[in-house]
C-alpha cells in the first residue's frame, strides 16, 4: 500500500499518517492481546483458587465428623467414669461391712476368752467352735490384706488421678483462654467479613459504572457507524459527481475536436475558393458571361456562408445555454448530440455543395475553352468586370472578418473548456476535502478506540481490586485452617483428658459443670462458625455472581473489539475506493499533463525537488540517529572510564596493601631467622619449653608467595587492559569531539536539544516503568511467598490428618 501511495503524486502526504495510524493500531492489538492473556492467567487464577476454597471445605467437613466422633467418644468416656464411681462406692461400702464383722468377731472372741476360765467344762465343744473362728479369721485377716492392697492400690490411683485432675484444671484453664482467643479472632473475621462487604458495594458500584461506560462506548460506536454511512454516501454522491463531470468533459471535448475539424474543413473550402476566386479573375477577364455566373455562385457561396454564420450564431446560443444549464448537463449533451447531427448533415451539404462547385468549375473550364474565342468580344466589359471584382474582394474581406470572428468564437470555447477544467480542478479540492473528513472521522474512530483502552484500564484496575477479594479469601482460608489445627489439637487433647479422667467422680462433678460451659462455648463457637461458613458461602455466591458479569463484560468487550474490526473493514474498503479514486484522478490527471506539456515539466521538476528534499532528510535523520548513537556510545565510555578509573583507585590500594603484607612478611622471616638462630644457640636453657603448635612449614610458605605472586600477575594483567581500554575511549571520544565539532552548527544543536528533552522524558517513563517492574516484581515475590507458606501449611493438615 505504501508503494502505491509513493508512486502516486497527490498522495504522497497521507503516505505518514497512514504509517501512524498503522503503528497505533498495531499497539492496540498489541495491548489487546496481552490483555487477553492477563485475563486467561487471572480466571486460571481463579478457577485453583475455586479448587482450593473446595478442597478446605472438604477438609473443614472431614474435621467436623471428626470432632463428632470425638464428641461420641467423650460420652463414652464420661459414661464409663460413672460405671468406675459405682464400682468405686460398692468396694467401698463392702470394705466397711467386713471391717464391721472383723471387730463384731474380735469382740466375741475377747469375751469367749473371758468365758472360758469359768466354762472348763464345756471347754471340747468351745475348742471346736474356736479353731473355725480361728479358720474363719485367717481367712478375714488373708481378705483383709487383699482389700489392703486394693485399697492401696486405690489410693495410688486416686493420687494419680488427682495430678491428672490437677493437669485437667490447668488445661481447662489453658481451653478457656484459647476460647477467648478463638472469639477474638471470631471478632476479627466479622471485622473483616464487613470490610468485605464494603469492598464488594465498591466493586459492584464500580460495575455498574463499567456497564454504564460500556453502554456510553456502544452508543458512540453506533453514531460512529452512523457518520461512517454518511461519509460512505457522500464519498458515492462525489464519485457520481466525478463520473457526471468526466462525460461531459469528455463530451465537450470530442465536441471542440468536431468543430476543430469543421473549422478546418471550412478553412479549406475558403482557400479552395480563394484559389478559385483568382482563377476566376483570370477566367472573367475572358468571360463576362461567365463572370455573371461566378457571381450568382459567388453569391450561393455567400448564401452558404451565411448559413455557416447562422449555425454559429446557433452554437453561442447553445453555448449560453450550456452556461444556465450547468446542473442540467446530460438534457444539454442530448442537445449536443442532435447538434452535432444536424452539423454532419450540413457538413454532407457543403462538402456536396463542394462536389457541385467542383462540377461547374470543370464546366467552367470547359466554358473557358469555349470563351476563348470570345474573347475579343467581351474585353469591352472588364471595366465592369474589374468594378465586379473589387465588389468580390470586399465580399471576400467580409469573409475574411468572418472568418477571424470565428477563430474568436474558438477562442471563446477553449476558454470555456479552460473553465470546465477549473471546474475538475474544484471538484478536486472537494474531493480532497472529503478526504479530510474522512481522516477527521478516522480521528475519530481513534479517540474511540482511547476511549476503549481508558475502559480497559479500568477493568485492570477491577481485576486489581478482585485480586485483592481473592487475597483476603485466601488470608480467610489461612485463619480456618489454623482454627482447625487448633480443633485438631483440642481434640487430641480431649481425647488426653478422657483417658485420664476414668475415677474421680467428686471432683469431676465441679469439673463437669466447667466442661458443661466449655461446651456451651464451644457449641456457641461453633455456631458462629457456622454462621461464618454461610457468610462465606454468601461471600462466595457473590463472588460467582461478580466472575458471572465479569464474563459478560469480557464478552460484551468481545463484541465490541468485533465492531471495531467490522468498523476497519469498512474503513480498508472506503481505503480501496478512495485509491480507486484516486487512481481515477491520476489518469485525468495523465490528460491534463498531455495536454499541458508544460505544466507536466514544471510538476516534474517539482518532484525532483521534492525527492532531493526527501532524501536530505532522510540523511538528516539518519545523522541524527548518528549523533544519538555516538552519544549512546559517550556515555557508555564515560561510565566505561569511571568504572576503570575506580578501579585504578582500588588497584593502587591494592598495589599499597600487598607493600605491606612483603614489608610483614620480611619482618615474619626476619624473626623466625632470629629465633632459629636463638635455637641453634640458646642462652637460656631452663628458659624454653615444647610447644603444642607447630610452625608451617616451607613448602606451604613457597605456596602461598607464589599465590600471591600470580595473583599480582593477574591484578597487573587486568589493570594493562583496563589502561588499553581507556586509551581506546580516548581516542574514540577525540573522535567524536572531531566529528561534532565538523558538523554544522545551530540547527543541529537545536534538533540535539530537542532530542536530549525526548530522551529525558524517555528516561523517566523507562524509570517509571523499571519501578512499577520492581514493586510488580515484589508482589510477586511476596504471592510465591504466601503460596509457599500455604502449601506447607496444607502439608502439615494432611500430615497431622492422616496420622489422627
Amino acid at each position: 500500500v505504501l508503494a502505491q501511495m509513493d508512486e502516486k503524486e497527490g498522495v504522497e502526504t497521507f503516505a505518514q499518517e497512514y504509517i501512524q495510524i498503522f503503528k497505533a493500531f498495531y499497539k492496540a492489538h498489541a495491548h489487546e492481546e496481552e490483555l487477553m492473556k492477563e485475563n486467561e492467567t487471572l480466571q486460571a487464577q481463579a478457577e485453583t483458587n475455586t479448587a482450593k476454597t473446595a478442597v478446605a471445605e472438604r477438609l473443614a467437613a472431614a474435621s467436623k465428623e471428626t470432632i463428632d466422633q470425638l464428641k461420641c467418644e467423650i460420652q463414652q468416656a464420661w459414661k464409663m467414669v460413672d460405671s468406675a464411681h459405682a464400682r468405686e462406692e460398692n468396694s467401698l461400702e463392702v470394705i466397711e461391712n467386713l471391717r464391721l464383722q472383723i471387730s463384731q468377731l474380735i469382740t466375741e472372741m475377747e469375751q469367749r476368752v473371758q468365758l472360758g476360765l469359768d466354762q472348763s467344762e464345756e471347754s471340747g465343744s468351745a475348742m471346736k467352735d474356736r479353731d473355725n473362728f480361728l479358720k474363719e479369721r485367717e481367712c478375714l485377716m488373708d481378705e483383709i490384706v487383699i482389700l489392703k492392697e486394693q485399697l492401696s492400690g486405690a489410693l495410688n490411683v486416686q493420687e494419680d488421678l488427682e495430678r491428672k485432675n490437677s493437669a485437667a484444671d490447668l488445661r481447662c484453664s489453658e481451653l478457656t483462654q484459647e476460647l477467648e482467643n478463638q472469639r477474638n479472632e471470631i471478632n476479627k473475621e466479622l471485622h473483616i467479613k464487613k470490610h468485605l462487604e464494603e469492598e464488594l458495594k465498591v466493586l459492584l458500584k464500580s460495575l455498574d459504572e463499567k456497564s454504564t461506560q460500556v453502554t456510553s462506548l456502544k452508543h458512540q460506536l453506533g453514531q460512529a457507524q452512523h457518520d461512517v454511512g454518511k461519509l460512505e454516501t457522500n464519498v458515492k454522491d462525489l464519485k457520481a459527481l466525478n463520473e457526471r463531470l468526466q462525460r461531459n468533459f469528455e463530451s465537450l471535448s470530442n465536441r471542440l475536436a468536431k468543430m476543430q475539424v469543421d473549422f478546418e474543413l471550412q478553412a479549406e473550402s475558403l482557400e479552395k475558393l480563394k484559389n478559385e476566386n483568382s482563377t476566376k479573375t483570370h477566367e472573367l477577364k475572358m468571360q463576362g458571361e461567365e463572370v455573371t455566373r461566378l457571381h450568382s455562385e459567388v453569391s450561393k457561396v455567400g448564401n452558404m456562408h451565411e448559413q455557416c454564420v447562422k449555425k454559429l450564431t446557433h452554437s453561442e446560443n447553445q453555448r449560453g445555454s450550456l452556461e444556465q444549464e450547468k446542473e442540467k448537463l446530460k438534457g444539454v449533451i442530448g442537445q449536443l448530440e442532435k447538434d452535432l447531427g444536424t452539423a454532419k448533415k450540413q457538413m454532407e451539404n457543403n462538402r456536396k455543395t463542394c462536389d457541385d462547385l467542383q462540377k461547374d468549375r470543370e464546366i467552367l473550364n470547359k466554358n473557358i475553352q469555349k470563351a476563348a474565342r470570345g474573347t475579343f468580344e467581351q474585353q469591352k466589359l472588364l471595366k465592369e468586370q474589374e468594378e465586379i471584382r473589387r465588389g468580390l474582394e470586399k465580399e471576400i474581406d467580409n469573409l475574411n472578418l468572418e472568418t477571424n470572428k470565428q477563430r474568436k468564437m474558438i477562442d471563446s470555447l477553449e476558454k470555456e473548456r479552460d473553465r470546465y477544467i477549473f471546474q475538475s480542478q474544484e471538484l478536486n479540492q472537494k474531493l480532497q476535502d472529503t478526504l479530510d473528513k474522512v481522516k477527521l472521522n478516522e480521528k475519530a474512530i481513534f479517540d474511540h478506540k482511547k476511549k476503549i483502552s481508558e475502559a480497559d484500564t479500568k477493568f485492570k484496575i477491577q481485576e486489581n481490586l478482585f485480586e485483592a477479594v481473592q487475597n483476603d479469601r485466601n488470608t480467610f482460608r489461612k485463619m480456618l485452617l489454623e482454627a482447625q489445627d487448633e480443633i485438631s489439637e483440642l481434640t487430641q487433647k480431649l481425647k488426653v483428658m478422657s483417658y485420664l479422667t476414668e475415677q474421680l467422680k467428686e471432683d469431676i462433678t465441679t469439673k463437669e459443670r466447667q466442661l458443661m460451659k466449655e461446651e456451651h462455648a464451644l457449641q456457641k463457637s461453633e455456631k458462629e462458625r457456622e454462621n461464618q461458613k454461610i457468610e462465606v458461602r454468601k461471600l462466595k455466591d457473590e463472588l460467582h455472581d461478580s466472575k458471572e458479569q465479569i464474563t459478560a463484560l469480557n464478552l460484551e468487550e468481545r463484541k465490541l473489539h468485533k465492531l471495531i474490526q467490522d468498523t476497519d473493514e469498512e474503513r480498508k474498503k472506503q481505503k480501496k475506493v478512495m485509491d480507486q479514486i484516486i487512481h481515477e484522478q491520476h489518469i485525468l490527471g495523465t490528460e491534463l499533463v498531455k495536454r499541458n506539456h508544460e505544466l507536466s515539466l514544471l510538476y516534474e521538476k517539482i518532484n525532483i525537488l521534492q525527492n532531493t528534499l526527501h532524501k536530505g532528510e532522510v540523511h538528516y535523520d539518519q545523522r541524527l540517529e548518528d549523533i544519538r548513537l555516538l552519544k549512546l556510545e559517550i556515555k557508555r565510555l564515560r561510565e566505561e572510564k569511571n568504572l576503570l578509573s575506580k578501579r585504578v583507585t582500588s588497584m593502587t590500594d591494592m598495589r599499597q596493601e600487598i607493600f605491606h603484607l612483603e614489608r610483614e612478611l620480611t619482618r615474619e622471616k626476619l624473626k623466625c631467622h632470629a629465633l632459629e638462630e636463638e635455637l641453634q644457640s640458646p642462652l637460656n636453657i631452663h628458659h624454653w619449653r615444647k610447644l603444642e603448635g607447630s610452625d608451617p612449614s616451607t613448602y606451604k610458605l613457597i605456596q602461598k608467595s607464589q599465590l600471591l605472586q600470580k595473583r599480582l600477575l593477574v591484578q597487573t594483567q587486568t589493570a594493562i587492559k583496563q589502561e588499553a581500554q581507556l586509551q581506546e575511549s580516548e581516542h574514540l571520544y577525540l573522535n567524536l569531539c572531531e566529528v561534532l565539532a565538523c558538523q554544522s552548527g545551530p540547527r543541529v544543536a537545536i534538533r540535539l536539544q530537542e532530542t536530549q528533552h525526548i530522551l529525558k522524558d524517555r528516561e523517566r517513563k523507562m524509570k517509571c516503568l523499571v519501578s512499577e517492574l520492581n514493586m510488580y516484581k515484589a508482589q510477586v515475590s511476596e504471592y510465591k511467598f504466601d503460596l509457599e507458606k500455604v502449601n506447607k501449611e496444607l502439608q502439615d493438615v494432611k500430615k497431622k490428618y492422616f496420622t489422627q
